[in-house]
């Protein structure tokens, strides 16, 4: 259990709590280690919940920060989440059975724990025996018996990722992770993370649905990562000829956890919206002036034994609207219409219209091989 605390000197309130006594036995096992009930809870609420904190929560929070840099992942909130395999007994178990008490449920007794003053502020008027033991529970939950014990083992970890080398004094539970197998602890997540990082944001196939989904799985810094994956997305639907908008970035970086003060100040200067690119509208325009044409030449009963919209009735495939798009650069669009120049979009009965109809085919592909060239998208 807890066996090392951050010493404070401040102010410490009495808190006079109806504990079960395996709780208590828990809290008396500081003892050994010089510290009061009263520290050891601290320690324990402290390990347990990140929203209370002390100075040693901010030396915490900087080895967290070099640890998810160096692996590309958020792997310090793997490290404080590991748990026993499921086959072994629970931490509660393993407190009631080295409980000192003949009956570890026991709460009939008051006792006095000593807290910090935030602590006790921090703490429900009602119920703060319940979170008390709840920490306890964690505590032996978990591989680390104190935050320094956790920090340690973090540092560790770091730089492993950084360098591959390996502490002399290795801490027993990072030589299962770096190993990827360990009797009590399930280590295969932090082991994945730390020894093979799943690095997805950095694919060139991630979607938005990617973001909504682990977009809060992308390391804070460097903000590299996150415009990355960003820029992937947006280049992807400037690739399948969809209009982007800065505000489509603005949403995707809030999908990563980023606000959107933050992301319309850093990260919308960052992403390439295809500037270049042009939207394509020239097939269609093309295609119903010289469907137009041919309407007012033809008699209606001639035009009631043709196709009805304006790329069938001169000779071409119903898809040949889908050129009709945004492009990521003028040469793409080119590319694009050359395909209708080349006769890719021709309906295969072509050669067996009537010349009218013929006629205004041939003209609408050169008007479009005109648009083309002059950049008249």
């Amino acid at each position: 259990m807890i066996d090392n605390t951050l010493h404070l000197t401040g102010e410490s309130r009495r808190k006079q709590l109806k504990l079960s006594a395996w709780a208590v036995s828990a809290l008396k096992q500081g003892e050994e280690y010089s510290l009061t009930k009263g520290l050891a809870a601290n320690e324990a609420l402290l390990l347990a919940n990140d929203d209370i904190s002390d100075p040693l929560t901010d030396i915490e929070a900087d080895v967290d920060r070099r640890l998810n840099e160096a692996t590309g992942s958020n792997v310090a909130k793997l490290v404080e989440e590991i748990q026993k395999h499921d086959d072994l007994r629970t931490g509660l178990a393993l407190l009631r059975e080295k409980c000192e008490y003949a009956d570890p449920d026991d709460a009939s007794t008051t006792t006095d724990v000593y807290l910090l003053g935030h602590i006790c502020d921090w703490l429900p008027a009602r119920g703060a025996n319940e979170v008390i033991e709840d920490a306890l529970v964690h505590v032996a939950s978990t591989p680390w018996n104190s935050r320094t014990e956790r920090i340690h083992a973090k540092q560790q970890l770091a730089r492993f990722a950084e360098s591959g080398a390996r502490a002399d004094d290795l801490h027993p539970v990072v030589d299962d992770i770096i190993e990827g197998e360990s009797i009590t602890w399930d280590v295969e997540s932090v082991h994945c993370a730390v020894v093979t990082p799943d690095n997805w944001w950095e694919s060139d196939d991630i979607t938005e649905q990617d973001l909504h989904e682990r977009g809060d799985e992308i390391p804070q810094k460097p903000r590299d990562h996150k415009i990355r994956a960003i820029q992937t997305v947006v280049g992807n639907k400037v690739a399948e000829g969809v209009p982007v908008k800065e505000a489509y970035v603005v949403h995707l970086a809030t999908l990563t956890g980023v606000s959107e003060d933050t992301a319309k100040q850093y990260y919308v200067p960052e992403i390439s919206l295809g500037r270049d690119a042009v939207h394509v509208t020239a097939v269609g325009e093309v295609l119903h002036e010289h469907a137009e044409k041919l309407r007012t030449e033809l008699s209606s009963e001639r035009l009631a034994r043709l196709p009805s919209t304006d790329a069938t009735i001169i000779g071409f495939d119903r898809d040949v609207v889908s050129i009709d798009k945004q492009y990521p650069t003028p040469e793409a669009a080119r590319d694009a219409l050359q395909r209708v120049v080349d006769g890719d979009f021709d309906r295969d009965d072509l050669d067996g219209q009537i010349d009218a109809v013929v006629g205004h085919h041939q003209r609408a592909v050169k008007h479009i091989a005109t648009r083309a060239e002059r950049g008249e998208f």
